[in-house]
């Protein structure tokens, strides 16, 4: 089960004029038990469907659904991602006026990124960032570094930041492929880390 809950438009965020991002509680479970319920407060960016999640820790709630299971656990992470919604605009501002070199962005596409997330997501995100396109690898076993694999362009990604040369162009290409895993829990999984994986990008500005 999963279940969304968009926010009212107050709680909305503009990171630009052309971009709006709402604030959504989101809640998962399973009948049998492969997964505990799950309560997070995330973003949805309404440009392309793509979602991330809140970056404050006592944004999200996991236990085993049973009897003790309270409302007031779910309303904290309401309050909890709410409040945190004047720093996440802040953050996604300041990512909009960060510059991304080509350079830089190789760099941490070749090493930070196939490293944490493998190449086939690196070589994705390369391309994403760089044109709009995702693509797919000709030969997975081609040697070489991920921004010299050779592609096929696939489908133009739906809000896609053009041109690439900023932060928040390389988180939203990072959340269009979190949200492309088949597999809910690695969804929210690969969602919560984006930040994490931001950090080298951005040096001590981070």
């Amino acid at each position: 089960m999963r279940l969304g809950l968009l926010l009212p438009p107050e709680y909305s965020i503009d990171p630009s004029p052309d971009d709006r991002m709402g604030l959504r509680l989101e809640c998962f479970n399973s009948v049998d038990g492969s997964m505990k319920f799950m309560a997070v407060m995330g973003w949805l960016r309404f440009v392309c469907s793509n979602g991330m999640i809140v970056g404050v820790a006592n944004t999200d709630f996991r236990r085993r659904h049973n009897r003790s299971l309270e409302l007031a656990d779910i309303v904290e992470v309401l309050r909890d991602g709410i409040a945190a919604t004047t720093d996440e605009l802040k953050i996604y501002k300041a990512w909009r006026k960060r510059a991304v070199s080509g350079a830089k962005l190789a760099a941490w596409v070749n090493e930070t990124l196939a490293k944490e997330w493998g190449v086939k997501a690196a070589v994705r995100t390369w391309h994403i960032v760089r044109s709009g396109v995702d693509v797919e690898m000709v030969d997975l076993f081609e040697k070489g570094l991920p921004t010299e694999k050779t592609v096929v362009a696939g489908q133009a990604v739906p809000g896609a930041v053009l041109p690439g040369d900023n932060a928040y162009a390389v988180s939203q290409a990072l959340s269009w492929l979190a949200k492309e895993r088949r597999d809910i829990q690695e969804q929210l999984e690969w969602q919560r880390r984006i930040p994490e994986l931001m950090r080298p990008l951005l040096g001590k500005e981070a």
